[in-house]
């Protein structure tokens, strides 16, 4: 996540606004499990615990 982005979410979760692109949120947050385990099977564990199955077939996601 480029830092432009990360500075707009701190800005919008500071104004309890970060719903308004909660894309953007599950990326940093997506980023952050990656950095912390890599392995994919933690990765995919990680999506199907914390993504709603809609956006599974989301072409923004």
């Amino acid at each position: 996540i480029d830092q432009n982005k990360d500075r707009m979410l701190e800005i919008l979760e500071g104004k309890g606004l970060s719903f308004l692109f909660p894309l953007m949120k599950l990326e940093k947050e997506l980023l952050k499990q990656i950095k912390a385990d890599p392995a994919p099977q933690t990765i995919y564990k990680w999506i199907k615990d914390n993504i709603s199955p809609k956006l599974h077939t989301d072409k923004g996601f």
